[in-house]
């Protein structure tokens, strides 16, 4: 795809504004940093520094899966168009989560390398006489690959690390395809990125401005109906460990609660737009992606689309299938179709009238031994079969059996 192609679907960063819609992905962001919050707070309440430290770190972890589990989400939505529900979104990040701190050591191991490689080059430059000239070509050489790796790893690896173990790829192919994307998308990528920080630039300013004109009517309504003293520090409390009234430490409790929406949901649209750019990069290089066989998941979203679209058309054939094995008769009963209504005629066919069984083939129409005897008629041939009726369909009737002769 030429880079005139590629800019045209920026655009659709734009979509990535209906995160804020995702119930789901807001309701398990808010639970995550709720949850984050009370496993440190109860930790560092104890007032011991390493029984506090490990809060810090519980928080983390929280805060870790939970945002992996929301991401997890938010993929979905993009690439398949359904949320799963919390149950599973947690459950496949508690799973897969670990991938992501896989890839990004595999990153920063990387990133060393190049930088040891390149102080080795510098030692070899102090060699007299040959040093000048080796460092007349190590500067840029270095430069220029220093900071591409800075580049990439900034722009391509932190960012789209998570999308694609989102996708449900394993480590080695989240490090191929964003090489991939390194070496083909690295100057469209950067691009859509500086989009999808306007966007979310202009999204924090409207949810900002929401709040703080919110904000700035309550806590007037809030002084005038409870009364300056509610809201207000007691200097003298300070002494004693006792900021203020309950309704002060209720504000800042509710003050936290709303800096976290502020935070969540611009953290949604941001994480969506990410989602984005990574399958819309990995749809573009689908032909060039590594794949595995077996039961592990294909690493680009075409391919995942392209199995999705061949089950639903082989599930509408089977429907198809069998609506119309529905509407046949069954030729050995000649039952009706249940689609069929009640009392309606049915006509025979040429499957249900049976076969006339064989004369023996010394019996037709030969002469008997004995001239005493009789010739035989010759075979009359079968009469038609009677149109069905009540009693050869195996239904009960009210007339009484005929009797021959």
């Amino acid at each position: 795809m030429t880079f005139s192609k590629q800019l045209p679907s920026t655009t659709t960063l734009l979509d990535a504004a209906k995160a804020v819609g995702n119930w789901r992905a807001l309701a398990l962001s808010a639970l995550t940093v709720l949850l984050s919050l009370l496993v440190f707070g109860l930790f560092a309440s104890s007032g011991l520094a390493p029984v506090a430290f490990i809060g810090l770190l519980g928080g983390l972890a929280v805060l870790f899966y939970g945002l992996n589990a929301v991401g997890i989400m938010l993929m979905d939505d993009c690439r398949l168009g359904q949320v799963p529900s919390l149950r599973s979104a947690v459950r496949r990040a508690l799973t897969s989560s670990h991938r992501v701190l896989a890839v990004a050591l595999i990153a920063l191991g990387g990133m060393l390398a190049l930088v040891a490689l390149v102080a080795l080059l510098l030692v070899l430059c102090k060699i007299p006489l040959l040093g000048p000239l080796l460092f007349a070509a190590v500067l840029p050489l270095s430069t220029v690959l220093l900071g591409a790796a800075a580049l990439a790893l900034f722009y391509v690896y932190v960012p789209l690390t998570a999308c694609a173990i989102w996708t449900g790829a394993s480590v080695m192919q989240a490090v191929s395809v964003l090489l991939t994307v390194v070496r083909r998308r690295l100057l469209t990528v950067i691009l859509q990125e500086f989009v999808l920080t306007l966007i979310v630039v202009v999204v924090s300013f409207v949810v900002g401005a929401v709040l703080m004109m919110g904000l700035s009517i309550t806590a007037s309504l809030s002084a005038g109906i409870l009364g300056p003293q509610a809201l207000s520090i007691n200097p003298a409390g300070l002494m004693m460990g006792y900021a203020g009234s309950s309704h002060l430490l209720a504000a800042i409790v509710g003050g936290t609660l709303l800096a976290a929406l502020a935070g969540i949901v611009p953290g949604l649209i941001l994480i969506q737009g990410f989602c984005r750019i990574y399958l819309e990069a990995s749809d573009s290089l689908a032909g060039e992606l590594p794949t595995r066989t077996g039961d592990d998941v294909l690493n680009t979203a075409a391919r995942l689309r392209a199995a999705e679209e061949t089950a639903q058309a082989q599930q509408r054939e089977h429907e198809a299938a069998q609506q119309t094995a529905s509407h046949a008769i069954d030729p050995a009963s000649g039952a009706p179709s249940p689609d069929r209504p009640a009392g309606a005629r049915i006509e025979p066919t040429i499957g249900d009238v049976p076969a006339a069984a064989p004369l023996p083939a010394d019996s037709a129409a030969t002469p008997s031994a004995d001239p005493s005897q009789p010739v035989a008629p010759p075979a009359q041939p079968p009469a038609p079969a009677s149109p069905p009726t009540q009693q050869n369909l195996g239904f009960p009737s009210d007339e009484p059996p005929r009797k021959d002769g």
